[in-house]
């Protein structure tokens, strides 16, 4: 999976689940290209950032991958796209 496809589902996968003060993404899964054009699956996980938590200057950000899809640099790769 390239940086350009990871990126293409993220923006097209985002879910705006935008509650207070807590942002939640979706990370949709590539499915066989066809004529060219990527098309997305189901999602493979989400990527989560909330703010305050603990105090008013912090804030936490993390990812949830299915587990089929551990191992493969999904996750991380999928938030360095996001918030480059």
């Amino acid at each position: 999976m390239t940086a350009s496809a990871i990126s293409a589902a993220i923006d097209d996968g985002e879910a705006g689940n935008r509650q207070g003060r807590r942002h939640e993404w979706a990370i949709p899964r590539l499915r066989t290209r066809r004529f060219g054009i990527a098309q997305l699956g189901d999602a493979i996980g989400t990527i989560t950032l909330s703010f305050g938590a603990t105090d008013a200057n912090t804030a936490a950000l993390g990812f949830v991958l299915a587990r089929a899809h551990w191992g493969q640099g999904l996750g991380s790769e999928s938030i360095r796209i996001e918030f480059r």
